[in-house]
């Protein structure tokens, strides 16, 4: 998958401003457990599109997008990005927004992640001790470490 910069157009909160890049962590694994690091401009191969299913009917109330990512993630496809801003985000104020995913819908969501991807979801746990993964954690595609004892193990 290859991916660019992004930067925001339009009203960035309640500004009207000519551009703000956007900010995103490296798109590991570990990463996209905590956020969606990309947005939908990346490009990909549509037969890895094809044997994923696509996207996944059970996201139409949103965030798809994510869940095709955590997808490509999940089957250690690599994530390039290219240090350029090559795409433009346009943001809308809120209140034009078709924004329709409250707050109980995204947690309903979340959920339906977290029983797809059980990594995601073992990931999401520690979140409160993502600052200290360098110190206690130890992460791989195949187990997680905590003070070198396997915590979990990955199939």
């Amino acid at each position: 998958m290859i991916t660019s910069d992004v930067e925001y157009f339009g009203e960035v909160s309640n500004l009207s401003v000519s551009s703000l890049k956007m900010h995103f962590p490296k798109q590991t694994k570990w990463n996209m457990c905590f956020k969606n690091c990309l947005v939908n401009a990346a490009l990909f191969r549509k037969s890895d599109f094809d044997a994923f299913g696509g996207y996944d009917t059970e996201f139409n109330d949103g965030i798809e997008d994510y869940d095709l990512w955590l997808n490509f993630v999940m089957h250690g496809k690599k994530i390039y990005r290219i240090d350029k801003v090559l795409f433009y985000y346009r943001q809308k104020n809120p209140a034009e927004s078709r924004q329709f995913q409250t707050a109980p819908k995204v947690k309903e969501l979340i959920k339906k992640l977290e029983r797809k991807y059980p990594y995601y979801r073992f990931v999401r746990l520690l979140m409160p001790f993502r600052k200290i993964k360098r110190l206690v954690l130890k992460v791989s595609n195949k187990h997680i470490r905590v003070l070198g004892i396997v915590v979990k193990k990955f199939h």
